[in-house]
């Protein structure tokens, strides 16, 4: 019986070590979560500055922009069929190889426009001063 409790509290400890130090590899267990409810009510609502995690399919890449960093831009379309903007900032994080058809998670702050709203801050907060995002490619994170 105690050699079973020394190996449970191993595997436990272990698991929260891999859980702590590598979330995504399990992201894909479980349900997930998505606000593309919350992301509608937003619009209609004009609010802005809420972090939020969707899922959606990309419909449309766009330029990169400079501006003081460079971003990676695409639009996705949410379960409701609310489009929504994604500005990736690659100055901070690497480029996520998406394509048009390709389903990402994504985690950002929802900041509204007129056009249905971006999301942004999806990735790290290098100076570890604010919660971070992430997009989700493939069961892989990128932040």
């Amino acid at each position: 019986m105690k050699e079973l409790r020394f190996w449970l509290f191993i595997i436990i400890v272990i698991g929260g070590n891999i859980a702590w130090f590598k979330p995504s590899l399990f992201a894909s267990l479980g349900p997930t979560k998505n606000e593309y409810k919350l992301v509608g009510k937003a619009w209609k609502a004009h609010q802005s500055n809420l972090v939020v995690q969707v899922e959606g399919k990309v419909v449309m890449e766009l330029p990169d922009i400079e501006d003081d960093s460079t971003y990676q831009r695409f639009m996705i379309i949410l379960e409701n069929k609310h489009r929504v903007f994604v500005s990736h900032d690659i100055g901070i994080a690497k480029p996520v190889n998406i394509a048009v058809g390709s389903v990402v998670r994504v985690k950002g702050e929802y900041d509204w426009t007129p056009e249905g709203g971006i999301i942004h801050w999806t990735h790290r907060d290098p100076t570890g001063q604010r919660e971070g995002g992430w997009i989700e490619l493939d069961g892989v994170r990128h932040d």
